[in-house]
């Protein structure tokens, strides 16, 4: 064994285990094990593996400050958007979408929820029409546990009336409407609410208790709320601040 100490000694510093040094040098695991307690060392591999599982507590508390913080405006706006356009998968993956002439939207929203994520070009079909969008895919949060079973109990986009009556404000509003409003000429603005239609007295009440705002229902699906010309300045003026320039003719602001 002494012939061989030195060689031993230079892998064993180096962090390799019994085994690992058992092949270099072609002998038994026990030779290896047996000089290691004549030299009273220590085994390298319980000693890697009190380092990896440090490393791997540092690294999960690192990832954990590293999320964003999530306030009650940041919840309001997540309402909003997810009330829209905005989904999460069942992979737990939150994304959204809008034309690419809209570019400033997307980063906007992300801004405003305050989360962290990519962005990327790419294409999208709408009535067998082709055309580029930009995109958001927010990073791992652990919020979106909990709002992918609050809009999504069984599988489909719901309006969670509960959670509206607290979170459903201007900012939700505001993002709501920026993905799904539309600006009539002369007569007041839009909201599509088809995916949601099945709530939608729910959804004019709340709109009602909450921002003392007036809607009716129109459509053949009956998924679209109006709202009357004289409240466009009141909704103007509470919204307008949260949605980038790219989107204020959907107010009549051009």
């Amino acid at each position: 064994m002494r012939k061989i100490e030195k060689p031993f000694l230079e892998f064993y510093n180096k962090g390799l285990n019994d085994a690992d040094i058992a092949k270099i040098f072609n002998c038994s695991r026990t030779s290896v094990l047996n000089w290691r307690k004549e030299n009273n060392l220590i085994t390298n591999h319980y000693e890697n593996n009190r380092i990896k599982r440090i490393n791997s507590y540092k690294l999960k508390q690192s990832l954990k400050r590293k999320y964003s913080s999530i306030n009650n405006d940041c919840i309001s706006f997540i309402t909003g958007t997810l009330l829209g356009d905005a989904s999460i998968s069942k992979k737990i993956t939150f994304k959204y979408s809008h034309k690419l002439e809209h570019k400033d939207y997307v980063i906007k929203k992300a801004e405003l929820i305050n989360l962290k994520g990519s962005y990327y070009e790419s294409y999208t079909k709408l009535k067998g029409v082709k055309f580029p969008c930009y995109i958001f895919s927010a990073y791992t949060h652990p919020i979106f546990n909990k709002y992918r079973k609050l809009f999504y109990p069984e599988d489909k986009k719901v309006f969670p009336v509960e959670h509206c009556k607290k979170y459903l404000n201007w900012k939700a509003f505001a993002l709501w409407f920026g993905d799904d409003g539309c600006y009539l000429k002369g007569r007041g603005v839009a909201l599509a609410v088809f995916a949601l239609s099945s709530r939608i007295e729910d959804i004019r009440k709340i709109l009602k208790e909450n921002l003392n705002l007036d809607c009716t229902i129109h459509g053949k699906e009956k998924g679209i709320l109006y709202f009357s010309k004289k409240d466009l300045p009141y909704i103007r003026k509470n919204i307008i601040e949260f949605l980038p320039e790219c989107l204020h003719y959907k107010l009549g602001s051009v």
